[in-house]
């Protein structure tokens, strides 16, 4: 079981002092923000982001006024702290997830995956007109393909789900596999609801999303990595959205790539040019082989770095007292987005 508390703990852990405590909320939900983008990196919250899309401000709150009630946590207007003495061990299960890559696309999976589980139950017992119960209209389609592909073979195509599907679940934790499959509907059976498995185990409903988030980004990994062993399952995965810049920003990576300047992108995309210099760092982040030396010459690439070697500020603001006036935020910004796609910076951003 994937507890909402631990995640939470963790989450606020690397966050404490340096940032609000909506942080935490704005990256579970997957916010595309540029300062919420920057954050999952300089964090090192990667697998985390858009983990819970659906979280609501309220239930948030709720938990951390438990833990300011507890005396865990102390809330301030800038920022906050943990009395991490009181909170005691605080276990890191991020790793079990992978929430910057496959939040494009985890919840479009595992629709499908939950439609062709109910259209295939019906269909082995001859019912071949129910009620889909996810109505989006792109899965339907996606599964109806599915089954028209192979009308001729409809028992073996139900094998072949079942096959899979259990063969991925019996490389996970039993009680995870089992909350899984509940979810699941068939003939003349709706699957259990969030609210419903929480109160059979016991757990809270944000529980219930977390370990159902995380079984299905550790069923897409498997997929994914034998697409050979599970050709079915591989087809329910979108093959084109194993990329993690927002659409925004792929458009000024190719403009970039194109030999547009900044400037010149402003003007043809009508935006600011801070909103394209935060997608420039953006792609910095993600993208390994794009190069920041056409925004930030090699020297002054080496002055950020040494300033970075011997500081012991963790503000970006502070690092900027430290160097040249002419060096900008964009340019401290790339050089560290740099370092952190090698886990290698410890340096915090701070609104400026």
């Amino acid at each position: 079981m994937i507890y909402f508390y631990h995640i939470l703990l963790n989450m606020l852990t690397r966050l404490a002092k340096q940032r609000t405590i909506s942080s935490a909320y704005h990256i579970l939900r997957g916010k595309k923000s540029s300062q919420t983008l920057q954050d999952i990196h300089l964090f090192q919250l990667q697998p985390l982001y858009g983990i819970y899309p659906d979280l609501k401000k309220s239930t948030y709150d709720n938990w951390i006024d438990q833990l300011i009630s507890q005396q865990f946590l102390l809330n301030t207007d800038d920022t906050f702290s943990l009395d991490l003495e009181k909170v005691g061990e605080i276990r890191d299960i991020s790793k079990s997830f992978n929430g910057l890559i496959y939040n494009n696309f985890d919840k479009e999976f595992l629709k499908a995956l939950k439609l062709l589980a109910q259209t295939l139950s019906n269909i082995s017992y001859g019912q071949f007109r129910f009620i889909p119960l996810i109505d989006d209209m792109n899965i339907q389609w996606k599964v109806k393909k599915i089954i028209r592909e192979n009308e001729s073979k409809q028992d073996w195509l139900i094998n072949q789900f079942y096959q899979e599907l259990f063969k991925c679940l019996d490389e996970v934790d039993e009680i995870q596999a089992e909350i899984f499959v509940m979810q699941l509907s068939g003939v003349n059976r709706i699957g259990y609801s969030r609210k419903q498995l929480a109160e059979l185990y016991q757990v809270n409903k944000e529980d219930i999303q977390l370990t159902t988030m995380n079984i299905t980004h550790s069923l897409i990994t498997m997929i994914n990595n034998n697409p050979n062993q599970f050709p079915l399952l591989h087809s329910l995965i979108p093959a084109h959205k194993f990329h993690s810049i927002t659409v925004s920003a792929a458009k000024t990576l190719e403009l970039i790539q194109q030999g547009y300047s900044l400037e010149k992108i402003e003007q043809v995309r009508q935006l600011k040019l801070s909103t394209i210099q935060d997608h420039v760092v953006e792609i910095a982040n993600q993208v390994i082989e794009f190069d920041i030396q056409q925004f930030v010459s090699e020297s002054i690439e080496k002055e950020i770095k040494e300033c970075l070697a011997r500081t012991s500020t963790r503000r970006l603001k502070q690092i900027k007292d430290e160097l040249h006036p002419s060096i900008s935020y964009f340019q401290i910004r790339l050089v560290l987005a740099k370092l952190n796609q090698n886990e290698a910076s410890e340096i915090i951003n701070e609104p400026y």
